[in-house]
């Protein structure tokens, strides 16, 4: 085969894979939303042992070491924002004060004010909480970018960076308007933007989430397991009446009726029909008898929250 026809035949197959031509002017970047779960933190963890100690140490003394913009900065990020080893069941806890001595460090070296955040600064944050102002308007910028933030060449992390504001809890409230402009339950970007709405603690906002979740819980069909999609928003937006607290409470009931119904959920084995037993986290948050009289319930048993 000679050069020109090698040629024609890669034309005809760039045609056919790609539909030849066309304007793609108008097609969306394929961008893969970041889940919406971070809004209710894991708080089970173990006592750090004499290597997590040292480790930590180190990671303290990158902290004053390095500029914030350097590669093991993250690194030494990643060791308070992700903290647990690989192969271990549970996270080790870091206590409290030194949580305070990051944030201490990092701020003293604008990690917070470099750039937009990556998911080690998110991470963190998520683990610090509201600790300073300077996080809580880092995640917050990133929660609400008017285009996407790139991790890696197709994902899109702001929908945990909305997440990660929600957790942070009234600190968020500021950006409650901003919440329910955007608030849907198409994607993770509506989802996690209903966390920050419920999580500022405002009753109206809060009483939009729990509408929404009406909404969409009617929306899926009334027999048989809730499609993955749908489960998933369901998730998210549960976990924005979670962050509401006792505030939700009269929402419990509804909360409960999508306990009550089993998800499909992907697994080694396929997809399997599974009861959405993250529901239970957010039922022992909000309390009161309606949530806990599900939560000592046959459907948290498995839970961590059971």
């Amino acid at each position: 085969m000679n050069t020109l026809s090698i040629v024609n035949v890669w034309v005809v197959a760039s045609v056919l894979a790609f539909g030849g031509c066309s304007d793609t002017s108008n097609r969306k970047p394929l961008k893969i939303l970041m889940d919406a779960n971070y809004a209710l933190p894991d708080q089970a963890c173990e006592p750090m042992t004499a290597d997590d100690e040292r480790r930590a140490q180190t990671a303290l003394q990158v902290m004053s070491d390095f500029p914030r913009h350097a590669s093991i900065y993250s690194g030494a990020m990643d060791v308070f924002g992700h903290p647990k080893n690989l192969g271990d069941p549970l996270r080790y806890c870091v206590s409290s004060d030194l949580k305070d001595e990051v944030v201490r460090r990092t701020t003293a070296s604008s990690a917070w004010s470099w750039g937009l955040p990556g998911l080690s600064r998110l991470a963190l944050a998520n683990e610090l909480g509201p600790r300073d102002p300077s996080i809580v308007r880092d995640v917050a910028g990133a929660a609400f970018l008017n285009r996407p933030i790139e991790e890696g060449p197709f994902s899109d992390i702001r929908p945990k960076a909305r997440s990660v504001l929600a957790s942070f809890g009234v600190a968020a409230a500021p950006w409650k308007e901003e919440a329910l402009s955007s608030m849907n339950a198409k994607d993770a970007m509506g989802t996690s933007a209903a966390q920050v709405a419920g999580a500022s603690g405002d009753p109206k906002a809060v009483n939009l989430v729990a509408a929404l979740f009406r909404e969409t819980l009617d929306n899926v069909p009334a027999e048989g397991a809730i499609p993955v999609e749908s489960g998933e928003r369901l998730v998210e937006l549960s976990f924005a009446l979670g962050v509401a607290g006792s505030r939700a409470r009269s929402h419990a009931a509804l909360l409960v009726e999508f306990l009550n119904r089993d998800v499909l959920k992907g697994s080694h084995f396929g997809l399997l029909a599974l009861p959405p037993e993250d529901v239970c986290r957010v039922l022992q948050v909000i309390g009161g008898p309606t949530a806990m009289q599900a939560v000592e319930g046959p459907r948290c048993q498995s839970s961590p929250a059971a």
